[in-house]
């Protein structure tokens, strides 16, 4: 299940696709710190897989995801 999508046209934000919510890369937002921890763990807080698509709609694979998360503040 593909949980989050980066969105090409809105630097620096994330999509999350179960609520549709855009999140800011923002280290003080609870969101951001909880999608970096799910990316991090590669589990959501429910404990289901946590997958990431890029702005085309392809899945992220684990070493894509790790490069992604070495450019986040």
């Amino acid at each position: 299940m593909t949980n989050y999508k980066l969105l090409n046209s809105l630097q620096g934000m994330v999509l999350r696709l179960s609520d549709n919510a855009c999140i800011p890369f923002d280290p003080a937002n609870t969101d951001y710190q909880a999608f970096k921890l799910a990316l991090q763990t590669g589990t959501n807080k429910d404990g289901t897989q946590v997958q990431l698509e890029d702005a085309t709609g392809t899945v992220m694979t684990a070493d894509q995801v790790s490069a992604f998360l070495a450019t986040l503040p």
